[in-house]
């Protein structure tokens, strides 16, 4: 028997956003590529003292050979400080885990998910406590670049920030999952009224208010589209200067909904928007939501961020517009036409049969790795 390690060092489960999301399909993922195998999958994860104790009975009762390689997502937070309460309890229990992989030339690859520690606008933490993190953050990346063998990013323009060797890096964009039970159907002739989804942060960053803007101007044109708006209730209270003025419009539609709920919201969608202001972070960023949209056969009116510009003009997934109200309208417009809807779908279908899915990420991560061997 050969395996494969996957290793979070954290506690999967409780964070419900796109870095909650992804190890979770990742582990699931992995599992069912290596089902009717000789190969299989373990999983370290946890917080400290549970990773401790899973890593020393790896390096006592496994031989370094029967390891084919380690996969490793990294946490937003320095991996000193994952769990829940940050604490640092047993702080080199990671570095006997690499030290081990690296000693027996066992390939390891590590998916680097986020540098928005520098960039001043997307982490206001001040002070000493700012200078304390960004140095650990920087001391985290001098440890992956010694013992890690190859880096995935969320997409190539992110290493501009990290400075990993081109040759050892590789995209890995979130994945999707075809959903089985999509049944929503446009009438190419008699629909006159449609339906834009929305779902995720509506902080300034996302576009809230341009986006907003841009239906109130095209319903007020004389066209009917809704947007059907999905975000958290605390967000939504928060960004109550930007929405109060929307909020008696009969084009918009809010819910602060997930699971089985947000999936029949999701049904009602003729098409997806993802208005994120272009600026030097959202140009390498990738949303989870871009292929939670694909996952319906959405198509997706977009902004041109250059990393998402790329994977949804590569494959005609939808439409991509520059960042304001004006050309957002213009581009609701564009897209809500049943011929163009049509045209988008059947690339969709296509795009994820062929390499949108999260099991096409589990199989490039196996070929990377397996490749060093």
């Amino acid at each position: 028997m050969k395996y494969i390690l996957l290793y979070f060092p954290y506690e999967l489960g409780y964070l419900q956003s796109g870095s909650g999301v992804r190890p979770i399909k990742i582990a699931k993922y992995f599992k069912q590529y290596f089902t009717d195998s000789n190969i299989s999958v373990l999983i370290i994860k946890g917080e400290r003292n549970e990773r401790k104790q899973k890593i020393k009975e790896l390096i006592k009762n496994l031989h370094p050979n029967d390891i084919l390689f380690c996969y490793i997502e990294n946490s937003t937070m320095p991996i000193w400080f994952t769990d829940r309460d940050h604490i640092p309890r047993n702080p080199f229990i990671d570095l006997k885990l690499f030290r081990f992989l690296k000693k027996n030339k066992i390939p390891t690859g590590l998916f680097y998910r986020d540098i928005y520690w520098r960039f001043k606008e997307e982490y206001p933490v001040k002070g000493f406590k700012k200078f304390l993190l960004i140095n650990l953050y920087k001391l985290e990346l001098f440890v992956y670049k010694k013992y890690i063998t190859h880096f995935f990013l969320p997409s190539i323009y992110m290493n501009k920030y990290v400075g990993f060797k081109s040759d050892k890096i590789t995209a890995l964009p979130p994945g999707g999952e075809i959903v089985s039970n999509n049944t929503h159907y446009i009438d190419p002739i008699n629909k006159t009224e449609y339906n834009a989804i929305y779902v995720g942060g509506i902080s300034e960053r996302y576009g809230l208010k341009d986006m907003l803007i841009a239906f109130n101007q095209v319903n007020n044109m004389g066209y009917k589209i809704n947007l059907h708006l999905v975000c958290r209730k605390n967000e939504f209270i928060n960004q109550q200067a930007i929405l109060s003025s929307y909020l008696s419009s009969d084009w918009l539609h809010i819910y602060h909904v997930s699971g089985e709920d947000l999936q029949s919201v999701y049904t009602r969608a003729d098409f997806s928007i993802i208005p994120r202001k272009v600026n030097e972070y959202n140009d390498f960023a990738v949303p989870v939501k871009l292929f939670e949209y694909l996952s319906y056969e959405l198509p997706i009116l977009a902004t041109n961020c250059r990393a998402q510009k790329e994977i949804i003009e590569n494959d005609d997934l939808g439409l991509i517009v520059k960042s304001s109200p004006e050309d957002i309208a213009q581009g609701i417009i564009q897209i809500a036409n049943p011929s163009n809807l049509l045209k988008y779908k059947k690339n969709i279908k296509n795009f994820m049969v062929q390499k949108g899915t999260w099991l096409h990420r589990v199989k490039t991560i196996y070929e990377v790795l397996d490749g060093y061997r």
